[in-house]
């Protein structure tokens, strides 16, 4: 799965660079970074609070802004001129509905995990 989120993501960002008018869409999927950024603060240092922030900041980005994300894409997108089902609106907001998928794929195998009685695994940040 991390090639289809490598492959995803490089398409996404190709919309921005090939249509500056969209460039500020890129700087709303980077605040997911912060989220990668504490999963890094908790494997280095295994402080509880970097797990917290972690974990907190998975719902908050991945599985609330990302979904809200889908939903302004198209607004933008299909505003800015391109069709639904066009090679650009597929390009931005169908790879953010991919996105989407890949994190609540990722979230429900650590939740089925752990219902297993085993341990994460730091499978949930491999996003």
């Amino acid at each position: 799965m991390p090639q289809v989120l490598q492959v995803t993501s490089a398409w996404l960002v190709c919309f921005p660079i090939c249509h500056e008018d969209f460039a500020h869409l890129t700087a709303y999927c980077t605040a997911v970074e912060l989220n990668t950024m504490f999963f890094a603060i908790y494997k280095a240092f295994k402080w509880p609070a970097a797990h917290v922030a972690h974990m907190s900041t998975w719902v908050l980005f991945r599985l609330c802004w990302y979904p809200y994300l889908v939903h302004h894409f198209h607004h933008a997108i299909s505003s800015g001129g391109f069709a639904v089902g066009s090679y650009e609106y597929c390009q931005s907001v169908g790879s953010q509905v991919i996105l989407c998928g890949l994190n609540f794929y990722w979230t429900t195998e650590v939740a089925l995990g752990m219902m297993r009685g085993k341990q994460p695994a730091d499978r949930l940040h491999q996003a």
